[in-house]
């Protein structure tokens, strides 16, 4: 019974690690952090400006604020992110559709540029096909 009970334990401690393991795969360490962005000036849109929270764990939460010292929350969308092959993808829960895709580029280890791989014509703004975020440098 106790050789059971052991088996047991390294059964479920070999089943986590190879779950975090694969985990880990999929996620762009460059990628997890607290970044900060807004639409270009040069848009046809109405401003916002956004912060973008990738952790470890694969969960984001992007913030929406209509003011560039965001202090004027209009929304937020949580959800699961990975990486594969240079695209970052994000998945809001209970959606069954396509993850959104960005095709994403390090200009520096703290600023990185995002392509959207598919325009969505229903979008509310068609100029957010490509941003450039900032990490948000702790001090």
């Amino acid at each position: 019974m106790h050789a059971l009970k052991q088996w047991s334990y390294i059964v479920v401690a070999l089943a986590c690690t190879a779950s975090h393991a694969a985990t880990e795969v999929n996620l762009d360490k460059r990628l997890i952090g607290e970044w900060q962005g807004e639409r270009d000036a040069k848009s046809s849109c109405q401003f916002q400006s956004r912060t973008v929270k990738r952790l470890p764990n694969g969960k984001y939460v992007i913030s929406y604020y209509s003011d560039a010292a965001q202090t004027h929350k209009t929304g937020e969308v949580k959800g699961m992110w990975w990486s594969s092959d240079k695209t970052l993808f994000m998945q809001p829960p209970g959606t069954t559709g396509k993850p959104e895709a960005y095709r994403f580029y390090m200009i520096d280890k703290n600023t990185v540029r995002l392509e959207n791989t598919e325009v969505d014509l229903s979008a509310e703004c068609l100029d957010d096909s490509t941003l450039i975020d900032s990490r948000v440098v702790q001090e």
